[in-house]
């Protein structure tokens, strides 16, 4: 299947990082951060990528070209810094050849099973299947009992809402709904409301880079070795 990869935002919370690349460019070990992203679709075998960008276009082709692997397609959509992402995924519909593909944030790293999130898609019949996630909490959490008296800490437990972690199935099927409004806010709540999207949930590792801490954890989780996203070493590209 085609991997569809959002990655045209400036990503303004890491200003101090994205002043002078994308943030789907910034470095997370020996290479940036939506590579690790492809790297994850392509241990499934799924190496034939669109990525619909916009800030800083240029640099992906430049930095990705000759980083890419035998085997792989990379394939570049450039909808302009201000384009909505479902203008993004519109615009590539003429890549995608009207088949069912993946969509996802340039920006999340994680361990899902693809396998098993194509298999919720196909025995839901879905237009949608989304990979939900519940983030880490980062403040770390109490255990009180009844009489107010604190029994245990909890540090980086899970918070207890499911969120959107990307990775998602998407049919052709979504694209006559794409021009009423942003993908998140206005297309998946109308499809859902028509009982069109469904959820495999995630229980293992998943992290979003929105913040400069954020960058701080994941370079230290990679420099521990053997991330839990995977990632082939530099040598084996």
């Amino acid at each position: 299947m085609k991997v569809a990869i959002l990655c045209g935002g400036k990503g303004t919370r890491l200003a101090e990082l994205t002043e002078g690349i994308p943030k789907g460019l910034i470095p997370i070990g020996d290479r940036p951060i939506v590579q690790h992203v492809m790297d994850h679709f392509a241990s499934y075998g799924h190496s034939d990528f669109v990525l619909l960008v916009g800030y800083q276009a240029q640099k992906f082709a430049d930095h990705l070209a000759p980083r890419t692997p035998d085997g792989w397609t990379v394939r570049f959509v450039d909808s302009g810094v201000h384009a909505s992402k479902s203008q993004r995924v519109k615009d590539a519909a003429p890549l995608l050849d009207g088949e069912p593909f993946f969509l996802s944030y340039g920006d999340d790293l994680t361990d899902v099973d693809l396998h098993e999130v194509l298999r919720a898609n196909t025995a839901a019949d879905a237009t949608v299947t989304l990979t939900a996630v519940r983030p880490t909490n980062p403040f770390g959490s109490l255990t009180i009992d009844d009489t107010g008296r604190v029994t245990g800490f909890l540090e980086k437990a899970p918070l207890p809402d499911w969120v959107n972690g990307g990775y998602m199935v998407v049919r052709p099927s979504i694209f006559p709904y794409l021009s009423r409004g942003e993908l998140e806010r206005d297309v998946l709540p109308f499809l859902a409301r028509r009982g069109e999207v469904n959820a495999y949930r995630h229980t293992g590792f998943w992290m979003s880079m929105n913040t400069y801490k954020d960058t701080q954890e994941l370079e230290r989780i990679w420099r521990m070795g053997n991330p839990p996203w995977g990632g082939r070493p530099e040598g084996e590209r």
